[in-house]
């Protein structure tokens, strides 16, 4: 067995430290290496999308999806914002402009059963139930908030908000009795088409 000396030795340690240095150095932070994004595709059904850099690897086994909302909260997706999500909770509607890692108060007050962006991208839709069912549509930079008018509704609330892609001023809601309204004007008039989940 040969002896290899001391210097090339220390030489060769040298340079491995030198060389996992460096190549930690050059190494991306995760969010970068791994671009998060998520969008709803219906109510209840949100897509989570990874751009992973090139030479960055995820693995399956390794992580895992664990939703962390508010108790009692509906979520709301952006429609053009990815990682901007608002929350529907007993104290009112929370943003979050970080993938659901922190959320702020954008309306205080009522419980709110519901919300839901506005497709022009600088507004969000939400019920609410304080002693009767309010449905209220928010500026995302000013917060000055506008109440919509709906139907009276006994012992109920707005459960549900949509709005039509290709007729925006088109808005429909839905109620936990499965009751349905439609606006063709943007809130301002509403008719039932549909009650306890039978179309009328």
């Amino acid at each position: 067995m040969s002896r290899v000396p001391r210097g090339i030795l220390a030489a060769l340690a040298a340079w491995a430290l030198f060389a996992s240095a460096a190549s930690a150095q050059e190494l991306l932070e995760p969010d970068k290496a791994f671009r998060f994004s998520a969008r709803a595709l219906d109510p209840s059904t949100l897509e989570i999308t990874y751009r992973i850099a090139p030479g960055y690897y995820l693995y399956r086994k390794n992580f895992k999806f664990e939703l962390k909302k508010p108790a009692g909260a509906a979520l709301a997706a952006h429609p053009n914002r990815a990682g901007v999500l608002a929350a529907a909770t007993e104290s009112g509607v929370h943003v979050s402009e970080n993938h659901g890692d922190n959320f702020a108060a954008a309306a205080t007050g009522p419980q709110a059963t519901s919300v839901a962006f506005d497709l022009d991208g600088a507004h969000l839709w939400f019920g609410g139930y304080e002693n009767a069912a309010t449905l209220t549509r928010i500026a995302l930079k000013t917060r000055n908030a506008e109440p919509i008018p709906i139907p009276a509704m006994t012992k109920d609330a707005v459960a549900y908000i949509a709005q039509n892609p290709a007729n925006p001023k088109q808005v429909a809601i839905a109620t936990f009795t499965r009751d349905v309204y439609l606006s063709n004007d943007a809130g301002k008039t509403w008719k039932q088409i549909a009650a306890h989940g039978e179309t009328r």
